[in-house]
C-alpha cells in the first residue's frame, strides 16, 4: 500500500444495542479515528461532545466496541505480519497497542461475546480470530480472499467486504461464513462497488460502496433483496455501523463527515457530524441503569374491576401471486431481488406479489407435493415415500419441505419482488412446487399462504 496515493478503508459495526436489546442512553457513543488515524475520537449519539479518547500511533484502520473495551486494528507500516489489534477500556484508559500481534495490514475489527475478529487486507488475505482475552490468535480462519475490507459478526455468521484490487462498478461482493470460518461464501451478496465496510443487525446486512461510490447498500440477512442504492448522496463512503435506531457511515474526500439515517433509510443526513475526514465508524448503545418503579398505591376497596387485555393483530398474507407461474430458474444469484437483475436473462424467474394487513417480516419457503403411501393408522399414521414394500398401501400426498428460505421485510398493503427460482444457493430442478409465505410481526406469527409454480427445463 502507498499511503500517498491510496488508503485502504474499513468499518466494523458495533451492534451491541441490537444484540442486547438495549436503548441508547447517556453512556452510548459514536467512535472514529481522526484524519491522520493516530487517535480514536468519540461523540455522543446526538453528535455533540466530540473528544479524543485514545492514541493509536500505529495507524488505526477499523474500530469496534463491546460492553467493556474499545478495539482497533493498526497497520504498523503495512508490513506482512507487522499489524496488530489494540485494546483499551471504554474510557480510553489502559491502552494496549499490541493486544494481538501478527496481523497483515489489518483493516477492520469486530467483536462478539467470545472472540475478536479482523480482516487481513492483502492479496490472498484472510479473516483472523482470537479469544476475547487475546489468546489463541489464528490469522486465517477464512482464506484466501482479495483484500478483504471490513468485518462484522452476528450470532451465527461472519461478514466481510471483498474489496478486490479493481474499482469497476459492481465487481465487489460481500462474503459470509459460519463463526468458526467454515462454509465460506465469497459471493454471498454480489454487485457491490469496492465495498469497504460492512455491518449487520437482526434483519439486514449493510455495506458502503467506496471507490467512486455514493451509496450505502442493504440486503436481507439471507442475502436476498439486495439494494445497492439503499441510501444515496454519500461521498466515497468507507465505513458503516448500526445500532437499534440508526445507520451511520463515514464520508471522505471533498465532503467529509459522519452520515446518519433511520434504519429504513429515511431522514438521511450526510453531515450529521460535519468535517470529520475519517474512514471508519463504530457505535455502541449500552443499557441505562435500571430505574426504580414508582410506588404502587393500594387498590381501593370494592370488587375488582377486570382490565381488558389488548389482543395482538395477527399478520396475514393475501393475494399471493406468481407471474408467470411457469418459469426458468436463474443459474446464479440470490433467491430474490428488488427487481429483475440486468445481469440475469430476462427469461428467468418471475414476479411475486402479495398484500399484508400490517407491516411484517415474511419468510418464504418452498415445498413439493409428491405421491406417497400411508404408513400406520389412526393419529400415529403418516404419509411416507413409496417403496416396493408399501406399494399396496393407501395413497396419500407427501409434502416435502426443501432446504433453505429467504425473508422480506414488508409494509402494510401491496408488496412485490422478483423470485429467481433459486433456493439455498441452487436452482430449483424442473417440476411443480409451492411457494409458502409465512408472516411474522414481533412475536406474533400469522397463517401461511401458498401459491403454485412450475419450473421449466
Amino acid at each position: 500500500m502507498r499511503p500517498a496515493t491510496y488508503r485502504a478503508f474499513v468499518v466494523c459495526a458495533a451492534v451491541l444495542a441490537v444484540a442486547l436489546g438495549a436503548v441508547p442512553g447517556a453512556q452510548a457513543f459514536i467512535y472514529w479515528p481522526n484524519s491522520s488515524a493516530t487517535t480514536i475520537v468519540r461523540a455522543n449519539l446526538d453528535g455533540t461532545g466530540v473528544q479524543p479518547l485514545v492514541s493509536t500511533p500505529g495507524g488505526a484502520c477499523g474500530v469496534a466496541v463491546d460492553s467493556a473495551h474499545i478495539y482497533w486494528s493498526s497497520l504498523n507500516g503495512n508490513l506482512v505480519g507487522g499489524g496488530s489489534i489494540g485494546r483499551a477500556n471504554l474510557d480510553g484508559s489502559a491502552p494496549d497497542q499490541n493486544f494481538i500481534t501478527g496481523a497483515s495490514n489489518p483493516c477492520g475489527v469486530a467483536v462478539d461475546g467470545a472472540h475478536v475478529y479482523w480482516a487481513n487486507n492483502v492479496s490472498g488475505g484472510s479473516i483472523g480470530r482470537a479469544n476475547l482475552d487475546g489468546s489463541a490468535p489464528n490469522q486465517s480462519i477464512v482464506s484466501p480472499m482479495d483484500h478483504p475490507c471490513g468485518v462484522a459478526v452476528d450470532g451465527s455468521h461472519l461478514y466481510w467486504g471483498n474489496r478486490g484490487s479493481g474499482t469497476t462498478a459492481g465487481d465487489g461482493a460481500i462474503g459470509r461464513a459460519d463463526l468458526d470460518g467454515s462454509a465460506p461464501e465469497q459471493g454471498f451478496i454480489m454487485g457491490a462497488t469496492h465495498p469497504c465496510g460492512v455491518a449487520v443487525d437482526g434483519a439486514h446486512v449493510y455495506w458502503s460502496n467506496l471507490s467512486g461510490g455514493t451509496t450505502i447498500g442493504r440486503a436481507n440477512l439471507d442475502g436476498g433483496i439486495p439494494d445497492e442504492n439503499f441510501i444515496t448522496g454519500a461521498f466515497h463512503p468507507c465505513g458503516v455501523a448500526v445500532d437499534g435506531f440508526h445507520l451511520y457511515w463515514a464520508n471522505t474526500g471533498a465532503t467529509p463527515g459522519i452520515g446518519r439515517a433511520n434504519l429504513d433509510g429515511t431522514f438521511a443526513s450526510q453531515g450529521f457530524i460535519p468535517g470529520v475526514n475519517s474512514c471508519f465508524v463504530a457505535v455502541d448503545a449500552l443499557p441505562l441503569p435500571p430505574v426504580s418503579p414508582p410506588p404502587v398505591s393500594p387498590p381501593p376497596a370494592g370488587p375488582p374491576v377486570a382490565t381488558p387485555v389488548p389482543q395482538p393483530v395477527i399478520p396475514k398474507v393475501g393475494s399471493l401471486q406468481i407471474l408467470p407461474n411457469s418459469l426458468i430458474a436463474a443459474s446464479r444469484g440470490p433467491s430474490a431481488t428488488v427487481s429483475r437483475s440486468r445481469r440475469l436473462s430476462s427469461r428467468t424467474g418471475a414476479k411475486v406479489s402479495y398484500t399484508l394487513n400490517i407491516a411484517a417480516t415474511v419468510r418464504f419457503t418452498v415445498e413439493q407435493r409428491l405421491p406417497g403411501r400411508r404408513s400406520g393408522s389412526g393419529p400415529a399414521g403418516r404419509c411416507v415415500a413409496p417403496t416396493s414394500a408399501n406399494r399396496d398401501a393407501t395413497r396419500c400426498t407427501l409434502v416435502v419441505k426443501l432446504r433453505g428460505s429467504f425473508t422480506q421485510s414488508a409494509g402494510a398493503g401491496a408488496n412485490a419482488f422478483h423470485f429467481t427460482g433459486r433456493l439455498a444457493g441452487a436452482a430449483l430442478k424442473p417440476g411443480t412446487y409451492h411457494l409458502v409465505a409465512a408472516p411474522r410481526a414481533g412475536a406474533v406469527t400469522g397463517p401461511p399462504t401458498t401459491a403454485t409454480l412450475r419450473v421449466k427445463p
